[in-house]
């Protein structure tokens, strides 16, 4: 069995200590790989667009996933009903949601949109989770 181990030197948080799952969207397994976490459940990305803030949260409510969009930074501002999107097994067979648990151990990039590295003007945040072996089997 090959093992391909995954790890962020960025942000480490505590690794999962249970032998269970970490709460998060997870991509189902395909042939001679088990499934892994993809998504961490609960953690607050910021974007800024156009000069305008906004945030974004991957909530779980028993096997739908939704993601939650909000004016303003921090995941606190106006939520914004009609962006809301909600997976679930049934409708996404790609994705297998893991509600319980754990939260994930994970890391935050921010890519910005301007190319001279100046880190300012618009820019999106994306979550990685860490601390996190993906088994293939052979």
């Amino acid at each position: 069995m090959n093992k391909i181990c995954i790890l962020s030197l960025v942000i480490i948080s505590l690794i999962n200590k249970a032998h269970g799952r970490c709460k998060a969207l997870y991509l189902s397994p395909e042939e001679g790989v088990e499934a892994f976490p993809y998504y961490p459940l609960d953690v607050c990305l910021e974007r800024m667009s156009s000069s305008i803030q906004s945030s974004s949260k991957v909530t779980c409510s028993g096997d739908t996933a939704c993601i939650n969009y909000y004016q303003g930074s921090s995941c606190t501002g106006t939520r914004i009903e009609s962006e809301s999107e909600c997976l679930n097994k049934t409708q996404n067979p790609e994705f297998d949601i893991q509600c319980t648990g754990t939260p994930c151990p994970y890391a935050i990039r921010r890519e910005y949109d301007d190319e001279t590295c100046k880190q300012s003007g618009d820019y999106y945040e994306q979550p990685i989770v860490t601390s996190n072996c993906i088994r293939i089997n052979s």
